[in-house]
């Protein structure tokens, strides 16, 4: 197991993200070493192809999950929270209820269909015993 220390002070987050990853999954010290030699950053990750990156990490789960970790944010998630957050503050600070919110919707009433009403007729055989 290697030890978790970071690398230098100057050590990007960047980097400090894959060799923390690493760390947590258990990898030796000496391939922390090489990813911080070859300053194998979140940037270097995305732009890596699978053979290039498994030389640093051999196991293709965690190979996985370190790309998966290194995805751009691309800000919807963000601003999907964002507005979520606004929409939690405003409730509670202006005191709307749901039923209010709800009412403020305006839905559209599907059409009533009129309903034709049949007759059932019992038709039976007249059976004549002779």
């Amino acid at each position: 197991m290697a030890d978790c220390s970071h690398g230098s002070e100057t050590e990007s987050d960047d980097l400090r993200k894959v060799t923390d990853f690493m760390c947590k999954r258990g990898y030796t010290e000496e391939a922390i070493k090489k990813v911080r030699r070859d300053r194998i950053d979140v940037s270097a990750v995305q732009n890596m192809d699978d053979s290039e990156l498994s030389r640093y990490i051999p196991a293709f789960g965690d190979r996985v999950n370190l790309r998966s970790l290194s995805k751009p944010d691309t800000g919807r998630k963000a601003a999907l929270f964002d507005k979520l957050r606004n929409f939690a503050q405003t409730e509670f600070e202006d005191k709307i209820s749901i039923a209010e919110m709800y009412a403020s919707i305006s839905v559209p009433r599907p059409k009533m269909v009129p309903v034709l009403k049949t007759k059932k007729m019992n038709l039976q055989k007249n059976h004549q015993r002779t």
